[in-house]
């Protein structure tokens, strides 16, 4: 904080004597305004009077500064977070295009009732079935090889698998036919 309360005789403001006195300054101060700890700007306030800005108005307006620079960091945190959700809405619809898109059959499914919770295209293709009505099956209706129990099991070894599990296994078609496939599982 700079306090000038006598701006027309301050040897410091020899530049700006002259524009002060046909402004009729007498006193200023200058209030450094801070984003994220560093000063940015100032708010600087003028006084047509000579030692204008004594304990109570400094205190005011040093409060009044530190709300501005309150209000500055607040932008910038608001700034930051819609940049980063931006990013993060850009890398999701990526990443669903990348799903969509696969040739190989993506699914996730849900570890307590083996439904499948999403899945792309080519998960229902590889089968025979519609988006609607893979929607509604389970692992356990298209699993040609495994028990429910075994099912149960490979999901809690996977679940417990820090790397996933990769293994052969036979999937029924829409038809009855059934499918060699290869599963890697993560959790």
């Amino acid at each position: 904080t700079y306090i000038c309360n006598d701006f027309l005789n301050d040897a410091s403001t020899g530049p700006w004597r002259e524009a002060a006195q046909r402004a009729k300054i007498k006193s200023s101060i200058a209030l450094p305004l801070r984003q994220e700890g560093k000063v940015i700007g100032a708010l600087t306030v003028y006084a047509g009077d000579v030692s204008a800005f004594e304990a109570d108005e400094v205190e005011l307006l040093e409060e009044a500064a530190g709300d501005i620079s309150f209000s500055l960091d607040n932008l910038a945190r608001e700034a930051a977070a819609k940049e980063a959700q931006q990013a993060l809405r850009e890398r999701e619809e990526m990443l669903a295009t990348v799903f969509e898109q696969a040739a190989d059959a993506i699914a996730l499914v849900d570890a307590e009732t083996g439904r499948f919770v999403e899945f792309n295209k080519a998960a229902c293709l590889n089968l025979d079935y519609s988006q609607q009505e893979f929607a509604g099956l389970t692992v356990a209706v298209i699993q040609a090889e495994h028990s429910a129990e075994q099912i149960q099991s490979n999901i809690a070894q996977m679940l417990a698998s820090p790397t996933g599990m990769a293994f052969e296994t036979i999937h029924r078609k829409k038809d009855g036919e059934l499918r060699a496939v290869l599963v890697n599982a993560r959790r």
